[in-house]
């Protein structure tokens, strides 16, 4: 996946008593949303539920991960797995 180049943060990383807000960019550009959702969530562990939702083998509960519909299921063995939900 190709990177979408992101606004220029000069502004934003000088010090504090010369620094600015974001660029308008990031709070109204889909572009730039996806950019930080993929830095943000997608190249890390996310919590996206609790072993107490699926408490028995079998259950299975729906998530909506940031526009992602994932299953969380609690397998026979008791292990909790996640699968994308298409």
């Amino acid at each position: 996946m190709s990177k979408i180049p992101l606004t220029n943060l000069d502004s934003v990383l000088t010090s504090i008593h010369q620094a600015k807000g974001l660029p308008n960019d990031h709070y109204i550009s889909d572009a730039v949303f996806e950019e930080e959702k993929i830095a943000l969530l997608f190249d890390n562990w996310s919590a996206i539920g609790f072993g107490k939702d699926i408490p028995k083998e079998g259950d299975a509960k729906p998530i909506n991960f940031v526009d992602m519909p994932l299953l969380m299921v609690r397998g026979t063995n008791g292990e909790i797995n996640v699968f994308q939900n298409t």
